[in-house]
């Protein structure tokens, strides 16, 4: 699928005053994913990296704290989103915001998610940049991101400090509301995954690495969507890119040890794909 992308430097949301830099709305490159699982894991920083944040589909996701209301201590950066749930990633103190249209599934899932993804970065000092991160968990009865430049029907999004979901695009046959006319297709958590890709990309500046290395190894290379190409490498690291995607073995190897100098290699975790309840 080709993508579609729309950058937007910086955006100044109201009279919240906070700037949001590096700002990547982006449709997903694929739209189908794989069932995995793993047992349970430590990585090298003594970290839990697997399955103890990751949920089931009849038992819900294990060690997530109880959903809240979003504290009045804790700003959401988007003007146009009103957050009814609240989860917080104390060990990374990472913000989780979800509207009143977003299922508890999709609350604990996106945790589970969001731990995971951080907790298999590499470094410990690179974890540590995540600290104050938003991600904000939306369906298709919450409004699109033409508020701020996106093309109709744009509701998934990431960068640095921030992360946008969209329920209606996870672990379901949907069609993607940025292209309306496409036939419906299973689409795992290859959506969130991507965009949460562009978060790590940006917040940890891994632009100009990226760039050169791509540009100088990817056949095709397009500079046009140059900031899409980390976050389809993060698909495959993690299994989510297709059905029955074989996942970091299938890059090529200036691509795997590209991505194994950001994400430890001995966290195997992978997203469940199966079917939402």
């Amino acid at each position: 699928m080709k993508p579609h992308a729309v950058a937007i430097g910086a955006i100044v949301l109201g009279a919240i005053g906070l700037v949001l830099p590096n700002l990547v709305l982006t449709a997903n490159s694929q739209s189908d994913g794989s069932s995995r699982s793993n047992d349970i894991r430590v990585n090298s920083s003594g970290l839990r990296t697997n399955r103890d944040y990751q949920g089931t589909k009849k038992n819900g996701t294990r060690n997530v704290p109880k959903i809240e209301k979003p504290p009045a201590s804790v700003q959401t950066i988007w003007f146009f989103y009103k957050p009814a749930q609240y989860l917080q990633i104390k060990e990374f103190k990472i913000h989780v915001f979800g509207t009143a249209t977003v299922s508890e599934w999709m609350m604990r899932e996106s945790y589970a998610l969001i731990h995971n993804m951080v907790a298999a970065l590499k470094r410990d000092e690179d974890r540590r940049k995540f600290a104050g991160h938003q991600a904000f968990l939306i369906t298709d009865a919450d409004p699109d991101l033409t508020q701020i430049g996106a093309v109709p029907g744009h509701r998934n999004t990431g960068g640095r400090g921030f992360s946008l979901f969209n329920e209606v695009l996870v672990c379901a046959k949907a069609v993607d509301t940025i292209r309306p006319n496409s036939p419906p297709v299973y689409r795992g958590w290859n959506t969130p995954v991507h965009e949460f890709g562009h978060a790590i990309e940006h917040t940890l500046k891994l632009e100009s690495r990226s760039d050169k290395l791509f540009s100088k190894n990817m056949p095709n290379y397009n500079p046009k969507v140059a900031r899409e190409y980390f976050a389809w490498a993060t698909e495959k690291w993690f299994a989510s890119d297709r059905v029955d995607s074989p996942g970091r073995k299938a890059l090529p190897k200036w691509e795997y040890d590209y991505l194994a100098t950001i994400f430890s290699e001995d966290n195997e975790w992978v997203p469940n794909q199966a079917p939402r309840p």
